[in-house]
């Protein structure tokens, strides 16, 4: 009798682990997200003078317009290309990246606009029509965190082709965020992170 009941406690030991160890990894979910993420989906390059910055629409409140523009003005490129998606049939969000430029004492002479992309090969392709058409042959690619190794891949192999220099500039993104702002840090988690591994996957079978 005594061992029958050892042996009823062995699967009822099984369950309570299993419970244990499902809760701990429900709890630690976006941790253990961004520690993947960190480290598989990251890339990042050294910084270098370049012909121009490439900046690609995305990310989260204007990360990667912001830190182009800080890139612009320290002097590590003279010229600039946009690519990004419609908002509607008439407006671009590269047209409110202007705007936003613009006002930050940077002529609009010095940027190239691709008004109508579609897809991260969009934005390659035609920043390689751009830097052939002017001579380029280094560039600066600043995109978010999460896309850098997508966008690395993709841009290598268009730009990398024709024998052009590139370097992937992740935007820095704090650690911590504000208490204020709790969602924010769930949404890029949950969201961005879960998203650009998808992508990531259509990626490498597509191209």
């Amino acid at each position: 009798m005594m061992k029958k009941r050892k042996r009823c406690c062995i699967p009822a030991l099984i369950v309570l682990v299993t419970l244990a160890a499902g809760v701990l990894v429900y709890l630690n979910f976006i941790p253990i997200l961004e520690y993947f993420a960190e480290t598989c989906l990251v890339v990042s390059d050294p910084l270098r003078e370049s012909d121009v910055i490439i900046v690609i629409t995305g990310g989260f409140e204007g990360e990667r317009l912001e830190q182009a523009i800080e890139l612009f003005q320290n002097g590590y490129a003279k010229k600039m290309i946009f690519s990004g998606t419609l908002l509607t049939k008439d407006i671009s969000i590269v047209d409110l990246w202007l705007t936003t430029v613009e006002k930050s004492g940077i002529s609009s002479e010095d940027i190239f606009l691709h008004r109508d992309a579609e897809s991260t090969h969009e934005n390659a392709v035609y920043a390689a029509n751009v830097m052939q058409q002017h001579g380029y042959k280094h560039a600066l690619l600043v995109t978010s965190p999460y896309h850098s190794r997508r966008a690395k891949r993709v841009f290598k192999k268009v730009l990398g082709s024709k024998g052009y220099d590139l370097a992937v500039v992740p935007v820095r993104r704090p650690k911590k965020l504000p208490e204020e702002e709790p969602g924010r840090r769930t949404d890029i988690v949950i969201k961005e992170i879960i998203l650009e591994i998808q992508k990531t996957i259509f990626y490498w079978i597509a191209y």
